[in-house]
């Protein structure tokens, strides 16, 4: 009775396993063929592209032109562009900065007030692109994007540039004379927040943290764009427009935030009475031990952490929900969706569709290796897609590693990585509706995914 008991509960155990769960399919709607007939589409060998709108290229063309002949100073404009692959669909949506002074400004943020609401853009330095531009990109997340969307429908707005030095700029729409030319980019580049039509919709993209280890893999960098409510900051008194301690700040307010970061370690006895080099450089030091945003100027989060009005963040990991768990690892999938190719960073690059009329089934999630030896994926993990429950075509399986910018067949002990299938299917099928399932193979178990449409 007891083998029976044992081995009935086994078989419950194992179906349990094979039953799986179902994954949705990621929303879809970058649409390359429209993105492709704009003048300002650039791509390259591996699909790798970027595109703006015919309003903000026209922009940037005549800034770089003004640039170029030594015709700005202290001029900065601003864009939305989008980046992506067309091979693999993922796409992001990201801020361009170009800045030309007459002493380098090393930018490190943007930030736009507007309302009561401060957005703070953390800038990505790129190499310089032409005599005297300094350029910069961010990462746009959805609560960036809302707030610029209010950008583009407003008539004036405040925007300052820290870097070396903080630069502010009353920005204003206006229906005639602007009184520089430095002042008419930064207005008219409300004009230029809007992303060309054929990228996707962002609201529903189902393909976020995909793009954002994609921007991070281009650009070395993704800190998501901060809102700031205005808000009280201690006893210190940041100036009302930005909530800083910047290079218009008072000399009480300078000295009180230099013993703050005294007392706390971050630097000397402070006692001068103007934003400098060293009080930047302790700003920086502090705001890296918080995990704050990285600019170099205190603001009201900082101050209420050195003043201890607030507590200290706590260092936590990335948390993810595993949904299967097998003898060698835990894992989960989250979605799917179909492409042309898949960049997997080996050996051979762009892994594409072997003919032309078949397309690649993409399903991610993530992996964590429980075993104390490393999980192959060639031998201990294997994936198939089936159709209708009778077709059934074999799947690479990959785990990315470095951060996501190269991909890996195997996990070392212990290991936690994205994990991604890949499965070349005919195109036709995909296109007459019919159940598909994709089944993990860990070792001796399976686990089974209704892709869901």
């Amino acid at each position: 009775m007891k083998k029976f008991l044992c081995c009935l509960l086994c078989m419950l155990l194992i179906a349990s396993a094979a039953l799986g769960e179902s994954i949705p399919r990621a929303d879809e709607g970058l649409d390359v063929d429209a993105l492709a007939r704009y003048d300002s589409w650039a791509e390259e060998r591996n699909g790798n592209f970027t595109v703006s709108g015919d309003a903000a290229s026209q922009l940037e063309r005549a800034y770089r032109e003004r640039a170029d002949r030594n015709g700005l100073s202290d001029a900065l404009m601003y864009e939305m562009a989008l980046e992506g692959n067309a091979q693999t669909g993922v796409a992001c949506p990201v801020l361009k900065v170009l800045y030309t002074g007459r002493t380098a400004a090393n930018p490190r943020a943007l930030l736009i007030t507007l309302d009561d609401t401060t957005c703070v853009f953390p800038l990505n330095a790129e190499a310089r692109s032409g005599a005297r531009v300094e350029t910069g990109v961010c990462y746009l997340n959805g609560a960036a994007l809302s707030f610029l969307s209010r950008l583009y429908d407003a008539r004036e707005a405040s925007v300052c540039l820290l870097g070396a030095g903080q630069l502010i700029v009353e920005a204003k729409k206006r229906d005639g004379f602007y009184p520089s030319a430095a002042a008419e980019f930064a207005a008219e580049s409300f004009r230029a927040l809007s992303l060309p039509g054929g990228a996707p919709d962002f609201a529903a993209y189902g393909l976020e943290d995909l793009a954002r280890q994609a921007f991070a893999a281009r650009h070395g960098n993704a800190r998501l764009p901060e809102l700031r409510q205005k808000g009280a900051s201690g006893s210190v008194t940041t100036d009302a427009v930005f909530g800083l301690i910047g290079t218009g700040a008072t000399q009480d307010a300078v000295r009180d935030t230099q013993a703050l970061l005294a007392a706390r370690g971050f630097m000397k006895t402070g006692t001068g009475r103007v934003v400098n080099d060293e009080m930047r450089a302790a700003v920086l030091r502090a705001q890296k031990r918080y995990g704050l945003m990285e600019t170099g100027y205190a603001d009201a989060a900082l101050l209420n952490l050195l003043s201890g009005a607030a507590a200290e963040p706590a260092n936590g990991t990335e948390a993810y929900a595993y949904t299967q768990t097998a003898d060698k690892a835990r894992f989960a999938l989250n979605r799917w969706w179909t492409a042309s190719g898949v960049d997997t960073t080996q050996t051979g690059g762009l892994k594409t569709a072997a003919d032309a009329d078949n397309v690649l089934i993409l399903a991610d999630g993530v992996i964590q290796n429980q075993s104390a030896e490393a999980l192959s994926l060639s031998w201990d993990v294997s994936a198939t897609c089936t159709y209708e429950g009778q077709w059934s075509f074999p799947a690479n399986v990959y785990c990315e590693k470095n951060g996501g910018e190269s991909f890996a067949g195997t996990l070392g002990i212990l290991a936690r990585a994205r994990l991604v299938v890949a499965c070349e299917v005919p195109a036709y099928l995909l296109d007459e509706g019919g159940a598909w399932t994709l089944t993990l193979n860990l070792g001796t178990e399976s686990f089974a995914f209704e892709l869901l449409p």
